[in-house]
């Protein structure tokens, strides 16, 4: 049976190339844009999903200012069938309330969608909201902490990871799921998925026509970095047994064992 899968992903700067002064102020201007490392991880599902199911078509779908368009041609590139991005403008959705909105919106005009596949969190916030708020505007279940799926007829079946055991679940479809890292590895797109990736349809539609409130919830009104002070600990007492010896001294001094 004919499946449509979407994966949520996001374009965001690469934390690798941030700065910070002094005084822990961020210094953003040097950071290049990615697709979340988190997001790839939805990506591959979602495409592995869509090809379990035959004749399954993967969506990619981010909601961005106009550059965010960018994201498109690497998305594809990671296998997926289609890209979509709901275009903001000029400016960029930080409240998670809009941004499912959005999505929701943005899923609406996909149409016929069967599966949500989000990440977690991606790597700028990690606030692990979109993939529930998304599934309550969508009035759809939702699965979190997702490390391994597969379709049988109408419904996912989903292993969560949880504390210190595996809950293995079943949910009618249509559904959003969020997974996590431990779902799939997935590789760099080589030359030929880069190629194939300019044949893909790919598509940019503006908020403004997705009748989407936007004034946000919540508003970001500063960013500090913070700083760890570590202790500075070096053990080497030699044979290993010394060394472990000495690492639970350390901790029982802590209060930790």
């Amino acid at each position: 049976m004919s499946q449509k899968i979407v994966a949520c992903y996001k374009w965001v700067l690469d934390e690798a190339d941030v700065s910070f002064d002094k005084d822990l102020n961020p210094d953003m201007s040097k950071a290049r844009p990615k697709i979340s490392e988190y997001d790839r991880n939805a990506i591959e599902a979602a495409v592995q999903l869509a090809d379990e199911a035959g004749e399954g078509l993967s969506v990619g779908l981010t909601v961005g200012d106009s550059g965010a368009a960018s994201s498109q041609k690497e998305a594809l590139a990671r296998g997926l069938s289609e890209a979509v991005l709901v275009d903001t403008g000029a400016e960029a959705v930080t409240d998670y309330v809009v941004l499912a909105d959005a999505l929701a919106a943005g899923i609406g005009n996909i149409g016929e969608v069967s599966v949500v596949v989000c990440s977690e969190g991606s790597s700028d916030q990690f606030g692990r909201q979109t993939a529930p708020r998304l599934a309550a505007v969508l009035d759809w279940p939702v699965v979190t902490a997702v490390t391994g799926m597969s379709l049988e007829g109408d419904t996912l079946r989903a292993v969560r990871k949880l504390e210190d055991v595996e809950e293995t679940v079943e949910v009618p479809l249509p559904c959003v799921v969020a997974v996590l890292p431990e779902i799939n590895s997935p590789e760099m797109p080589g030359m030929r998925a880069i190629l194939d990736a300019r044949k893909k349809p790919s598509e940019q539609v503006a908020l403004a026509d997705l009748a989407v409130e936007t004034d946000p919830a919540a508003e970001v009104t500063g960013l500090k970095g913070y700083q760890t002070e570590r202790k500075n600990i070096v053990i080497d007492e030699g044979s290993a047994e010394a060394n472990v010896a000495a690492l639970l001294a350390a901790l029982r001094k802590e209060g930790v064992a």
